[in-house]
């Protein structure tokens, strides 16, 4: 009992009044929860998102378009009702024409077999057409056109397993245009996964 009335004596001044400090600490407490609230509400109705994913997507491949079978991973992007493609034009464009549409293949990653996302022929392009916004991480990976066919055969997933384990789906770029396009140097892999 002595504690507790040592401590309730702490926490008046003299004249048994409160300290200021005591109210202050309490309203920053209180300024601190509510901030939090407010900002995973926001969050929650998608105020608040990722970079554009036609952006990060050329952005990630530009920095590995020279390295042969390196992966890299893009900050986190939202797809929504205004960002749902990416697209190998913007992706050769975002290279300064280094590389041309016909050696990107894009991929649905993670979310193939998903009815909300649809790719063109040959990997051409990925579009979301779901109706709620969604967080993902592009991630690329390039190669000589050459080395896929002849070292594996022209067997991509070989290829990305073999380089890649898991951090790659074996099945998610089997129908790129990219390998057997006798004009295409390189092939630049594009795939949308879930965010860590």
């Amino acid at each position: 009992m002595a504690l507790h009335t040592s401590f309730l004596r702490f926490l008046k001044d003299e004249k048994g009044q409160e300290f200021s400090v005591f109210k202050l600490l309490i309203s920053a407490v209180i300024a601190v929860v509510i901030l939090g609230l407010l900002l995973s509400i926001i969050n929650s109705i998608g105020l608040i998102s990722g970079a554009e994913p036609q952006k990060e997507a050329g952005n990630t491949v530009k920095a590995i378009m020279r390295d042969n079978a390196t992966i890299k991973a893009s900050t986190e992007v939202t797809f929504d009702n205004k960002n749902r493609i990416i697209n190998a034009s913007g992706i050769s464009s975002a290279s300064g024409g280094v590389l041309q549409p016909n050696e990107v293949c894009i991929s649905a990653g993670q979310f193939t077999g998903n009815t909300s996302w649809v790719t063109g022929e040959g990997g051409s392009f990925l579009e979301y057409k779901g109706s709620s916004a969604i967080n993902a991480v592009v991630i690329a990976a390039c190669d000589n056109v050459a080395t896929i066919n002849d070292t594996y055969g022209g067997d991509v997933s070989g290829y990305m397993s073999s380089n890649f384990g898991s951090s790659i789906g074996t099945d998610w770029f089997n129908d790129c245009a990219c390998v057997s396009d006798s004009e295409a140097a390189r092939c630049c892999f594009v795939a949308v996964k879930r965010p860590n």
